[in-house]
């Protein structure tokens, strides 16, 4: 337990960073690469005074990879199985963890699934990239767990016939980085099951249902049809890469769409609050 003195003569990380003349962020991937330590006190890091001239006094850590670079390399680090050079690379580019998934990670896995369907990987390639991705996605999710109540709870879940459960566990973590309770469901969610999770909260959730897989449409339908059934009024927010326009995603029942994954986030956070 930390005593009132350690507190008073510990630094914040804004503060580091403000010494060290950089940006925030820079510093927190310092801290995230051990290169700085820190140590988290009531949701907020702390410095120790000593070890941040330690780091001053170091050889200046290594720059950060650009983002094109950086999605390149975490393509290849994926296909080979490097969960190593994976993890690396993710630690190394300078963006926060919520940026990490839109721009770096769910890009790349994107392209692993367009050299799958254009015949330059094969299955198994796509199966090890995805396995890689998961663990490296598992490694970061304690960095979207926010401190206090939630704000409300979600349901999320691929449709019945689609098998894609990464994208899932990437828009799980920005719901969580928004304060929300979320319990992923993961691929090939029956309509039954989303009904069965559902009632177990009384309805008083937000139901998300993420289409990766084009030929969803009838499967999401019947999904909403049952649970609006049970819940007339229960908010559903439908989007994925299969949902490519507010138009479709109305048609099918959705209450939320929007073509940025943050955005659609804290959309979905704000009805969450009002359940």
């Amino acid at each position: 337990m930390n005593t009132e003195a350690e507190l008073t003569h510990s630094i914040t990380l804004r503060d580091a960073a403000e010494a060290l003349g950089v940006h925030y962020m820079t510093a927190y991937r310092y801290v995230r690469l051990g290169q700085l330590p820190a140590e988290k006190v009531a949701g907020q890091w702390r410095i120790d005074p000593a070890d941040l001239a330690a780091l001053v006094a170091s050889p200046a850590p290594e720059e950060p990879l650009s983002l094109e670079t950086a999605t390149a390399d975490l393509l290849d680090a994926l296909v080979s199985g490097d969960e190593v050079a994976a993890w690396r690379i993710v630690s190394n580019v300078d963006l926060d963890p919520a940026r990490v998934h839109t721009e770096l990670l769910g890009p790349a896995m994107a392209r692993v699934g367009q050299c799958w369907s254009r015949g330059e990987l094969s299955i198994a390639d796509e199966h090890q990239a995805t396995s890689v991705a998961s663990r490296v996605i598992g490694r970061l999710g304690p960095s979207f767990s926010r401190a206090g109540r939630k704000r409300g709870r979600v349901i999320l879940g691929a449709p019945e016939n689609d098998h894609h459960s990464l994208p899932c566990a990437l828009f799980a973590d920005l719901l969580r980085s928004e304060g929300l309770e979320v319990t992923d469901l993961g691929a090939a969610t029956s309509a039954r099951a989303f009904v069965e999770v559902t009632r177990r909260h009384e309805g008083r959730v937000v139901v998300v249902i993420t289409a990766t897989a084009a030929l969803s449409d009838d499967v999401i339908t019947t999904t909403v049809k049952e649970l609006r059934n049970e819940w007339p009024d229960l908010p559903i927010a439908i989007g994925g890469h299969a949902i490519d326009s507010a138009e479709q995603a109305d048609a099918l029942g959705s209450a939320v769409w929007s073509a940025s994954s943050r955005d659609a986030a804290t959309r979905i956070a704000e009805l969450a609050a009002d359940r």
